[in-house]
């Protein structure tokens, strides 16, 4: 061949050489086979297995179905977060749902069917009446059992497979008694209860405390659930002449399901009677709402429930931050609030996730009979506070009667709202700790059986924000101007309150209100208050933040036991649809988002130096109220103010890639010092910013731009070394690339931010 043809022949290519064919091949299949390794792993670490199996029995048809969804609602959603956890070891938890439409017989026929199947655990029933009989087919499955809302001490009594996380008739009637004797100085009562089993425990238990808290039972009367409306109305009539001609005191509503205790009380109050009412749990926080449809209702609201209490194991405007939070994250994936049913089926279900995570369960189907025993033992152990999950009432953990140790709260209707009586009885954690016979003698302090409870004090608190009007994230201040009042009944000690002032000199007086008076009973005192106030800015989102400034009410001096600050709903006119902000003058630089009202509850393990106190598990409270005003910066105004020249310099740097070959230097010059340019732009965004020991959003886009800067001066001194070794076709080339990978990088680094923060 000569050196003319040899030269005219094109050069071998990549698919024109069979080696080079082979070895991309070789490297492209050993890629495929790395990635589907890669994906394979990474399916059988995450691929799902076989979902866990729980039970709940609930009434999803009939007069109790609204109920029944709001409480399946509650414990898919416990679920849910247990699940987006990873389950448990992996397997999700799944509930299935059993109608047993608050029918004894029905309720019978759903057990059996839960016994026989996957099932491990049980939820359920909404009765003591539909949960007694279940109960001995749950026993004899050995399938553990957890209800939230069947009181009566029969449904767990010599049955270790039945858990109660509610507070049983025992405890509200003895609570109850104590209350009407001691708090509402009732001297006689009469009692109208369902003829079943909660309407006679919840009596009797009743009537042994009142009795033996000095006071006198007048008359009975047994409501028959089964009986005609006739015979309805003449019992009703027979009450209404009874406490017409009787001493005038109080009476006791034992009547269960809450649509039995609805009925008797409109027939009642249609009489022209209108004593004052205290109801067991089985009447529900949203009783009031009950009435709304009545023409007397909506004439008068209030009509049928004003003068009403009941007993309830959890309210919310005096619960605890976990009960709050629940609420808000509830009302978010429902838009519906929970009520105390809901809080208490969440707790049922929280307690057997925990039992399938630490009990020891293997978790597959041919193990469920060990699986349940597995449960049931777990549970069974939860014997003591000291080593209980925490739920949103408190520690969960069961007596010996397998019920939950937790306080009765005792609630009023006002209106169609459910709110936290003025006084509640608190049991003292450790009587050795204080002063007990003074505090007895004080009136304090009461006992109820064997336990002692302080007479706690429910403040109603609110604080309405009249305007924001500097936000100063240099300092961690905030400047606010507000009005803050207490509603309460007893000394004025509960407004000895500090707050998170910024300066040393707070801008709230206790003992200078701008109007105090007696209102309903209670003392009524309003301030005006404007200052400074301390908090805590996040800046890791930094320009795109949204901060939470709060205005935080704390007493000092007084315990939790002792008092109580509950958000006022009534004064506040919660919920606001707007959120709070309509109300709220503009800011320059940030937009108000929303205004949370919420208890809060600050815990010290301090023993404080007491001997009683060195060898147990002793915690203080103190009682709060917080506001959070939320607040998003306006970003957009603030990119355009501050971050145009960094802008321009991105532009800048980029038109460098375009210089010849000729201006290397002024390439490498200008791109340098655009990094030094950007720097010192950052250090004075920074400047506005004070102890912050981290990374915030605008300083990884900084980050960003000087990588692009150094891109550039690499770009620049690779094209110089091509052109100098004579190789300007591949330098015309790598330039090429270079312009286009630093736009495409540019426009990476944009899209995050927009699809993070936008």
């Amino acid at each position: 061949m000569t050196r003319e043809n040899a030269s005219s022949m094109p050069p071998p290519t990549l698919y024109g050489n069979k080696r080079h064919v082979f070895f991309f091949v070789a490297f492209a299949g050993l890629a495929v086979i790395v990635l589907f390794a890669g994906w394979f792993v990474h399916w059988i670490k995450h691929r799902p297995l076989s979902p866990i199996q729980i039970a709940i029995a609930m009434p999803f048809t009939g007069p109790q179905a609204e109920q029944g969804k709001l409480i399946l609602n509650a414990v898919e959603f416990c679920l849910d977060e247990v699940n987006r956890q990873g389950g448990v070891r992996g397997h999700p938890l799944r509930v299935v749902a059993y109608d047993d439409q608050g029918k004894p017989d029905v309720a019978l026929q759903k057990a059996k069917e839960i016994a026989a199947s996957p099932a491990v655990a049980v939820i359920g029933h909404s009765t003591s009446a539909t949960s007694v009989g279940p109960g001995q087919i749950y026993k004899a499955a050995r399938i553990p059992a957890i209800t939230a809302a069947a009181s009566a001490p029969v449904v767990t009594a010599d049955n270790p497979y039945y858990f109660r996380v509610t507070i049983d008739t025992s405890s509200q009637g003895h609570t109850m008694a104590a209350y009407a004797k001691k708090v509402l100085g009732a001297n006689y009562a009469s009692v109208l209860y369902s003829d079943e089993v909660y309407g006679k425990s919840l009596a009797a238990a009743f009537d042994d405390e009142f009795v033996e808290e000095g006071g006198t039972l007048d008359k009975h009367w047994a409501w028959n659930l089964y009986a005609t409306d006739k015979a309805h109305a003449a019992l009703m009539d027979q009450v209404s002449d009874d406490i017409a001609q009787g001493q005038g005191g109080i009476v006791i509503l034992a009547i269960s399901p809450y649509s039995a205790a609805k009925d008797a009380l409109i027939r009642l109050r249609r009489t022209g009677v209108n004593p004052v009412i205290l109801g067991g749990s089985a009447l529900r926080n949203d009783f009031p709402r009950l009435f709304m449809a009545e023409p007397e209702e909506k004439r008068e609201p209030g009509f049928f429930t004003n003068n009403t209490y009941i007993a309830s194991p959890i309210i919310y405007d005096s619960s605890s931050e976990r009960a709050l939070s629940f609420s808000d994250r509830f009302y978010r994936a429902y838009h519906s609030q929970p009520d105390e049913g809901a809080a208490k089926h969440y707790e049922a279900a929280l307690l057997i996730a925990e039992a399938l995570r630490q009990g020891g369960a293997q978790l597959t189907e041919s193990n469920r009979d060990d699986d349940r025993q597995r449960i049931r033992s777990w549970l069974g152990a939860q014997d003591n506070a000291a080593h209980a999950i925490t739920g949103l009432t408190g520690p969960l953990y069961f007596d010996d009667t397998q019920s939950l140790k937790q306080a009765v709260r005792i609630g009023r209707c006002v209106e169609d709202r459910f709110v936290s009586a003025p006084v509640q009885l608190e049991a003292v954690p450790n009587p050795a700790l204080i002063d007990l016979d003074a505090e007895l003698a004080a009136g304090r302090v009461i006992r109820i059986l064997q336990t002692f409870y302080w007479l706690q004090r429910v403040v109603y608190t609110g604080i309405d924000i009249n305007q924001v009007s500097r936000v100063d994230t240099s300092k961690g201040t905030f400047t606010a101007d507000f009005y803050l009042w207490f509603r309460y009944a007893g000394d004025d000690a509960v407004r000895d309150v500090d707050l998170n002032a910024a300066t040393e000199k707070s801008p709230y007086d206790a003992k200078s209100p701008l109007l105090q008076q007696q209102i309903n009973g209670l003392h009524y005192a309003l301030y005006r208050v404007r200052g400074d106030f301390r908090t805590t800015y996040d800046f890791h989102d930094y320009p795109f933040d949204a901060q939470a400034l709060i205005i935080r009410l704390t007493n000092p001096h007084m315990t939790r036991e002792q008092v109580i600050y509950a958000i006022d709903t009534f004064g506040l006119r919660l919920p606001r649809p707007d959120g709070g902000v309509s109300q709220l003058r503009p800011l320059s630089n940030w937009d108000f988002t929303h205004v949370l009202h919420e208890s809060d509850t600050l815990t010290s393990h301090s023993t404080r130096g007491q001997p009683g106190a060195f060898h147990s598990n002793y915690e203080t409270q103190f009682s709060g109220f917080n506001v959070v005003i939320g607040v998003k910066r306006k970003t957009l105004v603030f990119l355009f103010k501050t971050l145009l020249p960094l802008l321009l310099l991105v532009l800048v740097v980029y038109v460098t890639l375009y210089f010849p070959v000729s201006l290397t230097k002024e390439r490498l010059t200008i791109a340098i010092s655009a990094m030094l340019a950007s720097a010192v732009l950052l250090t004075a965004i920074n400047s506005l910013l004070t102890d912050v020991g981290y990374t915030t959003a605008i300083e990884y886009g900084f980050y960003s731009f000087f990588g692009l800067c150094l891109y550039c001066v690499i770009a620049g001194l690779i094209t110089e070394k091509l052109h100098a070794r004579k190789n300007s076709d591949l330098a015309v080339r790598f330039d090429i690339a270079a312009r286009i990978i630093y736009p495409m990088i540019t426009l990476v680094v944009f899209a995050y931010y927009y699809f993070r923060y936008f």
